[in-house]
């Protein structure tokens, strides 16, 4: 008698493990085919490598008109002049670098003491302080020029450097936002610029290459500039749908099996 009850508490407990596997599967189809989005999915094409799109699920398919004639990017100053290496101090007294930026930034000071005014340490005390550019040391030809980059694309971001305490570090990297302007030690080797297009032939300007606002629900990716008009094609996606749909019938009859196999009367 006690291992006929093993038995049939074993048969019990696999067929409830059976019953939780495909109540589960077929939540699983249940939640897939719910979802919002799931009817109104959409595929793009483009016929050129240039720009790319993203949708959301409520875009409208259709057919749009794009040529791009700039991108977006970043500026980025360079020193005028070079130093023989990237250790020996170029200041003689403790300074304040203040980097500006446009729009609504607001200025970075930065110190730097005059033991630490290498090209190094000015490029490591620019990027520990985390003021939304990057510097970095460039070779030329056995000569060093320190780099300064915006990390974010736009004429908005474009920025200016002014060093105060110490007169020769100024006039080493000092940049005061006109290209070629008197006194500036440093040279816009990269120009702030935002990106230009047209869409069906309506000029659009922005200061990323990512643009989420021309299009509604749409978002742009552009990564080159187009060779005259090309085409961004909008179509509804089924396939999802229909996968959720086959997902959620198989679900459905493999929980009906299971039913029927549990309930089956044996004698």
């Amino acid at each position: 008698p006690i291992t006929k009850q093993q038995t049939s508490y074993s048969a019990k407990l696999s067929g409830y493990g059976t019953l939780k596997s495909s109540l589960e599967a077929f939540q699983t189809a249940n939640t897939a085919l719910s979802k919002a989005d799931l009817f109104t999915a959409t595929t793009t094409a483009s016929t050129t490598t240039a720009f790319s799109a993203t949708t959301t699920g409520n875009a409208i398919a259709g057919k749009y008109t794009i040529s791009v004639t700039q991108l977006a990017q970043a500026q980025t100053l360079t020193t005028s002049k070079t130093q023989a290496d990237s250790k020996t101090a170029i200041a003689t007294s403790d300074s304040v670098l203040t980097i500006q930026q446009g729009g609504d930034k607001k200025p970075v000071t930065i110190d730097i003491s005059a033991a630490n005014s290498s090209l190094a340490g000015i490029r490591d005390a620019i990027n520990n302080a985390k003021a939304g550019v990057s510097a970095s040391i460039i070779n030329v030809g056995g000569a060093y020029r320190l780099s300064v980059t915006s990390n974010d694309t736009g004429k908005d971001n474009a920025m200016t450097l002014s060093v105060s305490g110490d007169s020769a570090l100024q006039s080493f990297m000092g940049y005061n936002g006109v290209k070629d302007g008197d006194g500036n030690g440093m040279t816009e080797s990269v120009t702030a610029q935002n990106a230009e297009l047209k869409v069906n032939n309506v000029a659009i300007e922005n200061s990323s290459n990512t643009i989420s606002d021309a299009l509604e629900d749409i978002t742009l990716n552009l990564n080159d500039v187009t060779s005259g008009n090309q085409t961004l094609t909008i179509t509804q996606d089924t396939t999802k749908a229909q996968a959720a749909v086959k997902a959620w019938v198989t679900a459905y009859n493999a929980l009906q099996d299971t039913f029927s196999s549990l309930t089956k009367y044996t004698a």
